[in-house]
C-alpha cells in the first residue's frame, strides 16, 4: 500500500489529473487553492464595464500554458457569487478539434463564426470568452480560416496583444475585448525590491499549519500510523518548508530565476515545483527501513536542498536555480571552508551547529562515520554540499552578496516607475559601454569599423540621455524584466533604445572596471550591437571620421574630414 501523504502531494504535480483543467466542475482542491491575483481583479473590472453593452461580444483571455486561464474561468463559472460569467459561452479551449477531420483552427473558426467580418452586425448579442494561448491566436489570424475574421485580427494587432505590458484597453463601441495573462508576472517590483504576495500565499496554501489544508491533515494523520516517519525524507521535507522564512527566501530564489534567466513560470509550474522539492523521483519507502551509513547519501539526496540545488534535469526551474546558485557561490570563501570540513576528524558538531535543530538533525547525528572510512571523504564531500544548499534557504545573507543582482532590480524597478534622479548610475554605464564596445578610445569617438587587422575607423559621437518617463506607481504590477533605455541625437529628433536584460547588465557593469567584451559578447548580446550601429548614425561618419592605426607603438591617428573643397586628409 502506497503512503497516503504522498498521494495528497502528488496532486499538485503537473502529471496529476488535478493538472488538468475542466469547465465541466471545480473540486474543492482548485477552490482551496484559489488565490485573487491582479488578473482576476482586471478581468472582473473589464467584464463590469462591457456588462452594459448591448451589442455582441467576443472577450479573448489570452496567455499561455499552465498560467491560471482555465482556472479562473474555472472558479468564476462555479464559485463567484455574483455570477458575472452567467450571460457568456465559454471556450476554454482553442488547442482542440471537435472532430477527427477537423484541425483546431477549423474547430476554433466554427466556434466563434458569429464574429467574422460578415455577420458583426447581424444584430445578434452573443456574449462569449474565448481563452486562447497566444501562439494559437497568432495562428488562427494568420491561417486560411483568419481570413474571414480580418476585424479581429486588426483588434490584435492595434492592441500590440504579442507585445507585453500593455495597458487594458476599452472601448464600449468595439466588439473585441481582451485581457493577457502574459502581461503579468508572479511577482511585483518595489523600491524594496522584488516581491511575491502571490507565491507567498501559493506556498501557505500547502505548507500553513491549518485544519482547511489537505496537505497539512494528511502530514498529521499519516505521521501518527507510519512507522518510518522519524527519518522519513519527505516528512522533513514538508516540516522544513513549513518555517516561513525558509519559504520567503525560497521564493526570493524563484523570482531571481525569473530576472537572471527571463524564465516564463507559470502557476502549474510553481506547484509541479514544490512537488519536486519534497518528493524525490527516486523516492522509496522501503529505503526508509534501515538508515544505515551505506545509505546516508540516499537520504541526503532525497533533502528539499539537494532536490532544488543538485538535481539537474528535474524541470527548467530548478536547472536554473542550481546554475544561479553555483554561480553566486564564494569560490575563495567556500574552498577555505571545505579544507577546514575536511580537516575535521568529527564533523557531527560541524553539522549539528550547521543545522541548528533542523528536522534533518536527528537522522544525521545517528550516522556512525568510523563504519564508513573507506568513502569517508566522499561522504564529507557530500554532506558538505548539502550544508551549502541548506544555507542558501536559510541565510538571507547568500542572496544579499549578490550585489550585481539586486543592483539589477533597483534599476529594473525605477526604470518602469520612472525615476530619473536614481537612473544616473545607469544610463553613465550604458553609454560608456556603448563607446567602448568596439574598443576604448578617445572621449567622444566611438568604433564604427574594426574588421581590418591593420586600422579601426572611428567617428565622432555625442548622445543626450532620453529617460522614459515611467508609470511613477510604487508598485510595478506588468513588466518584462528587462530594463529599456534611450538615446538621443542633440538635437532630440531621433531616438534609439537598448533592452537591457540581467546577462548583458552583467557585461555592461564589469566593462566599468577594465572588462572587454569578447566576440562571444558581442555574439550573445548582437541587438546591443545593432544599436550601436543605430546610435552611429547620429554621429559625424559622413563629413568626418578618424582612422587609427592597430599593432604600431606611435597610435598613428589620422583625419578624413569633408570641406568646401572635397576632402582633407591629414595626421592628427
Amino acid at each position: 500500500m502506497g503512503c497516503k501523504f504522498i498521494f495528497e502531494l502528488r496532486r499538485l504535480s503537473k502529471f496529476s489529473a488535478e493538472a488538468v483543467q475542466h469547465l465541466d466542475y471545480f473540486d474543492p482542491l482548485k477552490e482551496y487553492m484559489h488565490i485573487t491575483r491582479h488578473t482576476e481583479s482586471d478581468f472582473r473590472q473589464l467584464l463590469l464595464k462591457i456588462a452594459e453593452v448591448k451589442h455582441k461580444q467576443l472577450v479573448l483571455v489570452c496567455g499561455s500554458a499552465g498560467d491560471g486561464k482555465s482556472h479562473l474561468l474555472s472558479y468564476l463559472k462555479y464559485c463567484d457569487q455574483n455570477h458575472i460569467l452567467d450571460s457568456y459561452t465559454i471556450i476554454n479551449d482553442a488547442t482542440e478539434s471537435d472532430a477527427p477531420n477537423h484541425t483546431a483552427i477549423e474547430t476554433l473558426a466554427k466556434r466563434i463564426a458569429g464574429f467574422r467580418d460578415d455577420r458583426l452586425n447581424d444584430g445578434a448579442r452573443e456574449k462569449v470568452v474565448l481563452a486562447i494561448n497566444l501562439g494559437m491566436l497568432n495562428n488562427f489570424i494568420d491561417s486560411e480560416q483568419g481570413k474571414d475574421f480580418n476585424q479581429l485580427k486588426q483588434y490584435v494587432l492595434n492592441n500590440n496583444i504579442f507585445s507585453v505590458a500593455q495597458s487594458l484597453s476599452f472601448n464600449e463601441d468595439d466588439v473585441f475585448y481582451h485581457i493577457d495573462f502574459s502581461n503579468y508576472q508572479l511577482y511585483t517590483l518595489t523600491a524594496d525590491g522584488a516581491r511575491s504576495d502571490y507565491l507567498t500565499e501559493l506556498f501557505e496554501k500547502v505548507f500553513d499549519n491549518n485544519i482547511r489544508n489537505p496537505f497539512y491533515n494528511t502530514y498529521k494523520k499519516q505521521g501518527e500510523i507510519c512507522p518510518h516517519h522519524t527519518h522519513c525524507p519527505v516528512r522533513h521535507n514538508f516540516e522544513f518548508l513549513m518555517k516561513k522564512d525558509v519559504r520567503k527566501l525560497l521564493i526570493q530564489r524563484i523570482i531571481e530565476v525569473c530576472i537572471k534567466n527571463k524564465l516564463v513560470i507559470t502557476s502549474r509550474d510553481i506547484l509541479n515545483f514544490i512537488f519536486d522539492a519534497v518528493v524525490s523521483p527516486d523516492f522509496e519507502v522501503k529505503k526508509l527501513w534501515n538508515i544505515s551509513p551505506t545509505q546516508f547519501e540516499t537520504y541526503i539526496s532525497h533533502t528539499t536542498p539537494m532536490l532544488i540545488f543538485d538535481n539537474r534535469g528535474t524541470s527548467s526551474l530548478i536547472d536554473c536555480m542550481t546554475e544561479n546558485a553555483a554561480n553566486s557561490d564564494n569560490i575563495e570563501s567556500r574552498d577555505g571552508d571545505l579544507l577546514d570540513f575536511y580537516a575535521a576528524d568529527d564533523i557531527i558538531p560541524i553539522v549539528l551547529s550547521s543545522l541548528n535543530n533542523s528536522e534533518y538533525s536527528d537522522v544525521l547525528r545517528g550516522i556512525d562515520f568510523s563504519a564508513n572510512n573507506n568513502d569517508r571523504d566522499t561522504l564529507k564531500k557530500y554532506i558538505y554540499k548539502f550544508l551549502q544548499n541548506y544555507k542558501k534557504l536559510t541565510d538571507v545573507q547568500t542572496l544579499k552578496a549578490d550585489q550585481l543582482y539586486l543592483s539589477f532590480v533597483q534599476d529594473l524597478y525605477h526604470a518602469y516607475a520612472g525615476n530619473i534622479k536614481y537612473l544616473k548610475n545607469l544610463y553613465s554605464s550604458v553609454k560608456h559601454s556603448i563607446y567602448s564596445w568596439n574598443g576604448t578610445y578617445e572621449t567622444g569617438l566611438i568604433c564604427i569599423d574594426n574588421s581590418s587587422n591593420d586600422y579601426s575607423i572611428l567617428e565622432q559621437l555625442n548622445i543626450k540621455y532620453d529617460v522614459f518617463p515611467g508609470n511613477g506607481e510604487d508598485e510595478i504590477l506588468k513588466f518584462i524584466p528587462v530594463i529599456t533605455v534611450r538615446f538621443s541625437n542633440e538635437t532630440n529628433t531621433e531616438h534609439v533604445s537598448f533592452s537591457i536584460d540581467f546577462s548583458l547588465y552583467k557585461v555592461i557593469m564589469a566593462m566599468k572596471d577594465g572588462y572587454c567584451p569578447t566576440s562571444q559578447d558581442r555574439n550573445v548580446h548582437a541587438d546591443f550591437s545593432s544599436g550601436i550601429m543605430a546610435l552611429s548614425e547620429f554621429g559625424t561618419k559622413k563629413s568626418r571620421i578618424y582612422i587609427v592605426s592597430k599593432g604600431q607603438r606611435d597610435n598613428m591617428k589620422f583625419l578624413l574630414e569633408e570641406n568646401d573643397f572635397g576632402y582633407s586628409f591629414k595626421e592628427e
